[in-house]
């Protein structure tokens, strides 16, 4: 596993391929949200099984419907894609 992220504010700066990588990462919520981060992660773990080689990546924001909130967004991507192992 590896994390890449892009500061709030910037997300025209860098592409999603060229995200720096974190060494860490905090997040910083209520029980319930984790609960529902938990929910969001195991199901792009069972679409990524399913999927497999065609699974590319998932939204957090397209599975919350949280566009237009201050909801971070959230990426799931496959190890070997883009050239990210």
């Amino acid at each position: 596993m590896r994390i890449f992220g892009r500061p709030v504010g910037n997300l025209l700066k860098f592409e999603r391929a060229e995200a720096p990588e974190l060494q860490d990462l905090e997040v910083v919520a209520d029980p319930q949200t984790l609960r529902r981060l938990a929910d969001f992660l195991s199901e792009a773990a069972a679409a990524m099984e399913t999927k497999g080689e065609t699974f590319e990546h998932l939204h957090l924001l397209d599975a919350w419907g949280a566009h237009g909130t201050k909801t971070p967004d959230i990426l799931v991507s496959r190890e070997t894609q883009e050239g990210r192992k």
